[in-house]
């Protein structure tokens, strides 16, 4: 996840990267502090929007992970 949480203002999220996080964090970094400046990032970051869960569009790969029973 990562941007503006809607509906709170001044609140950006950058999370849910797993054991990614570490190396990705100096892009995501300057993608989200362009996000706060108000600046539009140079990638589409619909697919990593907060709102996903709500809207009922979840991330679903290939090789998905889930819970049986």
């Amino acid at each position: 996840m990562l941007g503006a949480v809607d509906g709170i203002g001044g609140l950006y999220i950058a999370a849910g990267f797993s054991g990614h996080g570490f190396k990705l964090s100096p892009a995501l970094g300057e993608v989200l502090a362009a996000i706060i400046a108000g600046e539009p990032p140079d990638i589409d970051l619909s697919m990593f929007r907060l709102s996903r869960f709500a809207e009922g569009h979840p991330i679903r790969g290939r090789h998905a992970q889930g819970i049986l029973g």
